[in-house]
């Protein structure tokens, strides 16, 4: 029995007692009320003696642990003992010929005390459970200590030995020169060329045993020799070879190629309607996006909390961007205007006025960007028009004519000078932004260009197209240097990786990262438009299914000749089937068919497909078991 039980018990049994000699000494008591009358004898006075005392002991406990939890459950007893007033009414104590009236007042007091006396009893047991969990920790921490000490006792034994063989194998007589010849030996190889060598890395046993005995037979032969250089030259033997297999272990490595590999971290949901746009701070710190829902919303990427709503957009928002420095974001979309704010303050940036208009545009704005020094803003729009605007003070500088309908995706070169559009005409413009000279266009995409990327280095263009393809251009001289093909629908979104490696392409239903100087496919990913990288290239943001975002990680594994596959997986049923949370039946089960025809293992032969398969029925009957609108 611990400490606790014994001095708990013991209240318990005082109260008791007391209970048992208070009815001893009064005699026999009754209750009256309207319910008649009951007869009290000891027994239940020495009951209500003993809840009395585990009361006093939990009120005492509750005082020494200052724990709330005792004030809750008085409280709660006062208010059943209010209640049972007011469902009995007032009641009457006989005391050896007399009565005591009993109100609400009493019941509620007896109330509270009954669950003082509820939470003294408690307290009894979790003392004793407590106890011997905290005993029982103690035994284990005592076995694991005594298992270290063995081990460390064996460890330092089978060291001090090991010492004592080689100390005699080299004929040292003096414990200061074991101690220096195991310092030598044992200790690894000084950092050079900023990489450091284990001695279990550098050679092996008989390696070893040889040098010993060359150094042994020396000493032994040769009193006069010079004990200290010869073991800087067997110091230099082994350093030699360990350069040699540490050149071996490099090659090794070069012939290995790794790849990136990226995994879905965690989704963000907090837009109630389709996410169209999406950036990333300078900083990297921050995440925008513009939804159907005519907001723009800010998240902190760190933590994937949503920190700031802007609202007042007149129309879905399809296209957001952070300036340069980081100091002011815009969106546009179906009010044909571009909004603007001052990052640090909220306040909305006033400006973006056409001429003779409070709009920018005459149709939807579908893609901003801002020049890389930050001078310009440009504008693509539903109104065939491209507009330059003040990067610092959104006022109109020029409209760029050329394209004979929608302008929908725009790229500006790291050197600023250089814009490059993407039209519904089935055309790219490249426009000089510093002259007036007319574009250039570029023809191959047999559908609307949708999606324009420029490479880091400014030496390449990339687009995408409703034809499902993307291409490669040479972007000095116009010329077409690859067609990738492996979309099934349209190419909506490109995004270039920081380091120039890695192309990302999404549709609204799948994304593909392709390496720029194999130009081969790496990776599906199950997710859609828009796609963003981040400034250090290691996060990459897409849209996911319906109204959400997902993060996904950079991680590194070895290549393989095939790329790797759809992780149909990384998320909820709804994105697993590729639709929208608030999907009806008839879409997520044509969305169904549609993955069933692409994995069913009867039509797909790949490996794989038994495993997607399953994954997808799953995800169906996830559906199926939630109440859905018809």
């Amino acid at each position: 029995m611990t400490h606790h039980s014994r001095e708990g018990k013991g209240f318990v049994a005082g109260g008791t007692t007391a209970g048992a000699g208070i009815s001893a000494t009064i005699g026999k008591m009754g209750l009256i009320g309207k319910f008649g009358g009951v007869s009290i004898g000891m027994l239940p006075v020495a009951v209500v003696g003993g809840v009395t005392g585990a009361a006093a002991y939990g009120a005492l406990k509750a005082l020494e642990e200052a724990d709330a939890t005792a004030l809750n459950a008085a409280g709660l007893g006062t208010i059943s003992g209010l209640g049972v007033s007011s469902l009995i009414g007032n009641m009457g104590l006989g005391l050896g010929g007399g009565a005591i009236a009993i109100g609400m007042i009493p019941l509620s007091v007896a109330g509270g005390v009954v669950g003082l006396g509820m939470y003294g009893l408690a307290k009894m047991l979790s003392y004793g459970n407590l106890e011997k969990k905290i005993y029982q920790n103690l035994l284990f921490l005592e076995q694991i200590t005594q298992e270290y000490e063995e081990e460390k006792f064996w460890s330092s034994l089978e060291v001090e030995q090991e010492l004592e063989s080689l100390k005699g194998a080299v004929g040292f007589k003096t414990d200061s020169d074991s101690q220096d010849f195991a310092v030598m030996l044992f200790l690894p190889i000084a950092e050079k060329d900023g990489q450091e060598f284990s001695q279990k890395t550098l050679y092996d046993q008989q390696e070893i045993e040889e040098l010993l005995r060359e150094l042994k037979d020396k000493i032994e032969n040769n009193n006069n020799v010079n004990f200290q250089d010869e073991i800087e030259n067997l110091w230099k033997a082994l350093q030699a070879q360990a350069a040699k297999q540490n050149s071996s272990a490099k090659e090794l490595t070069k012939s290995e190629e790794i790849i990136a590999h990226w995994q879905c971290g965690y989704i963000l949901q907090d837009h109630p309607s389709k996410i169209n746009a999406i950036a990333i701070s300078p900083d990297g710190q921050t995440l925008m996006s513009g939804s159907n829902d005519q907001t723009v919303k800010l998240w902190n990427l760190t933590t994937g909390k949503p920190i700031y709503t802007f609202f007042g957009l007149g129309g879905e928002v399809q296209t957001v961007a952070f300036s340069p420095d980081g100091e002011m974001i815009i969106a546009g979309g179906f009010d044909q205007r571009i909004s603007a704010w001052k990052l640090a303050t909220k306040q909305i940036f006033s400006a973006f006025f056409s001429l003779r208009s409070y709009q920018s545009h005459e149709g939807a704005i579908f893609s901003l960007a801002f020049t890389h020094n930050r001078q310009s803003i440009i504008s693509a729009s539903g109104d065939h028009k491209l507009k330059i605007w003040g990067g610092f003070t959104g006022q109109w500088k020029r409209t760029l004519n050329g394209h004979s309908d929608i302008v929908w995706s725009i790229a500006i070169t790291p050197d600023s000078q250089m814009l490059v559009s993407g039209s519904a005409d089935k055309t790219i413009g490249i426009w000089e932004l510093e002259s007036y000279k007319p574009p250039h266009f570029l023809q191959g995409h047999s559908g609307e260009v949708t999606a324009i990327a420029i490479s880091p280095s400014g030496k390449f263009m990339i687009s995408g197209s409703t034809d499902t393809t993307i291409k490669i251009w040479h972007l000095p001289t116009g010329e077409l240097l690859k067609t990738l093909k492996g979309h099934t629908n349209s190419v909506l979104s490109l995004a270039i990786s920081p380091d120039g490696e890695t192309l990302v392409s999404a549709s609204y239903q799948e994304i593909k990262l392709w390496c720029l100087s194999t130009k081969k496919l790496l990776q599906n990913l199950c997710g859609c438009s828009p796609i963003v990288f981040s400034p250090d290239g290691k996060i990459l943001i897409s849209g996911g299914y319906g109204n959400s975002i997902k993060v996904w990680y950079l991680t590194l594994g070895m290549i393989s000749e095939q790329p790797i596959t759809d992780v149909v997986n990384s998320g909820e049923w709804w994105e697993i089937l590729r639709v929208p949370t608030n999907a009806t039946a008839k879409q997520v089960k044509d969305a169904y068919r549609h993955l069933a025809r692409q994995y069913h293992p009867d039509l797909n032969p790949d490996d794989e497909a038994i495993a997607k398969m399953q994954i997808i029925n799953s995800a169906y009957e996830q559906f199926l078991q939630k109440p859905y609108d018809s």
